[in-house]
């Protein structure tokens, strides 16, 4: 056989590799971007009593499982609330990570135990009904925040969110700029460009339907920033998050949790102490600017 029937084949072959690694990163793209979970697999109406409140708090605050309609297509949600018993002004709503199940969230009441917190479980995650993807996330994301700043009684409504949800977060405040702050644990860039360090080989922009481009919204955004990383994350590459606080038009803040990881940070005590900190800064600031 000739040495071009040979390079015919062989370029070939590789096309037809490439074909298949492309086709199976497109058919396999939600898995790598949603990981549902149900991680806590009693059902009902109630909080699983794995992710009770800490004991020290459990009688200052009230943990409420809720159900939330989408108001795109009814598609029914889970969602849970933990608020203080005593009189509180200021709300967090919180978005969580591609393989959370936020019912455990219950257990930060003892961190904030001044704040009002509510969360929901993204479509098939926990029992969430429904598929998932970018625009039915951010929809419902939107829907959480709007409930919780007409309904709540909050004076002021926080946004924090976590990986998968720090690039959820972004969004909604920059569709909702009543938000008080905004607060980004292990946040990036573009689930694009990580994808690219992953997958060097494959078309990613042209393949991933779910982009999550963070870095486009930055600008917009007119709320206090802050950004919260661990000090080991193998996950969300430290390069991704300094290229999402670049695209900032104004100043953020950023800190680093020590000895923790894209796991742990979510938890630490640390990280919601911080979180508290800068929620209270910003409400100082805002009560200086209205008196100046």
């Amino acid at each position: 056989m000739g040495i071009g029937r040979l390079a015919v084949r062989a370029g070939i072959g590789l096309a037809g590799a490439a074909v298949s690694y492309w086709g199976g990163l497109y058919l396999t793209q939600r898995a790598l971007v949603f990981r549902p979970i149900n991680e806590f697999p009693e059902q009902g109406s109630s909080i699983p009593t794995k992710a009770a409140p800490a004991a020290e708090v459990r009688d200052k605050v009230m943990v409420d499982h809720f159900w939330m309609l989408s108001c795109v297509d009814a598609c029914k949600l889970e969602g849970i609330s933990i608020r203080p018993r005593d009189n509180w002004t200021d709300a967090i709503v919180y978005y969580g990570g591609r393989m959370e199940d936020i019912r455990w969230l219950s257990a930060l009441a003892s961190h904030c135990p001044h704040l009002a917190i509510y969360a929901h479980n993204y479509r098939e995650f926990g029992q969430s009904e429904g598929k998932a993807n970018e625009t039915n996330i951010v929809d419902d994301a939107i829907q959480l925040f709007d409930h919780v700043w007409q309904h709540s009684g909050a004076q002021r409504v926080h946004v924090v969110g976590r990986s998968l949800g720090a690039g959820v977060a972004i969004q909604v405040v920059a569709k909702r700029n009543e938000a008080g702050s905004l607060s980004l644990i292990s946040p990036y860039d573009s689930i694009v460009n990580i994808a690219r360090k992953k997958f060097p080989l494959a078309p990613v922009s042209a393949l991933l339907s779910q982009q999550f481009e963070s870095h486009q919204y930055a600008a917009d955004l007119t709320v206090p920033v802050q950004i919260i990383l661990a000090s080991d994350d193998k996950v969300i590459p430290h390069r991704n998050t300094r290229k999402l606080m670049e695209s900032f038009t104004q100043p953020v803040k950023a800190h680093i949790v020590p000895a923790t990881n894209h796991s742990t940070v979510a938890t630490d005590p640390r990280t919601w102490e911080q979180i508290a900190v800068f929620i209270a800064q910003t409400e100082s600031e805002a009560l200086l600017g209205m008196l100046g």
